[in-house]
């Protein structure tokens, strides 16, 4: 298990200071990593998506990491990203799953890269599904990554 090893070095005390000791932020962490792992079966739960569309998103959001000019890692979380609201959700429909490869690619350039993904090329895609890729209550309940509050209307 993560959690009992050490802090990693980047994880210093002068970072962490005034909320806890790096090893006990770092044992949080990862346990909240493991709270959501997607399986071979995440599939099972959206009878709109196939195998096949799920390796057509992933191709694209390469291609769109690949002219972003995009870190390698942040490709890998946008695609972990993806794999866990699949296996958080169910019933994601086929004409909004770009939708959310396009959230999960924009969450993870913000996350991981300092330069990010034009925030407007996704705000254009997202004007006409906005917070589709929501729980339907107006409220995003992504637990694993920073919470995200939608602005109200």
């Amino acid at each position: 298990m993560y959690h009992q090893k050490d802090a990693p070095p980047q994880l210093t005390a002068l970072r962490c200071s005034g909320i806890g000791s790096p090893k006990k932020i770092w044992g949080l962490l990862c346990r909240k990593d493991e709270l959501i792992r997607p399986t071979h079966l995440l599939l099972e739960k959206h009878p709109d998506l196939a195998a096949r569309t799920r390796s057509i998103l992933v191709d694209w959001m390469m291609e769109v990491c690949a002219c972003e000019k995009q870190h390698r890692e942040t490709f890998h979380l946008a695609v972990d990203y993806v794999d866990r609201f699949l296996a958080t959700f169910e019933g994601i429909k086929s004409h909004t799953f770009q939708l959310v490869g396009t959230s999960a690619l924009f969450l993870a350039s913000k996350y991981e890269v300092i330069t990010s993904i034009c925030s407007l090329f996704f705000m254009l895609y997202c004007k006409e599904y906005r917070y589709s890729w929501c729980s339907g209550k107006g409220r995003c309940y992504w637990s694993y990554g920073r919470p995200i509050v939608p602005r109200p209307d």
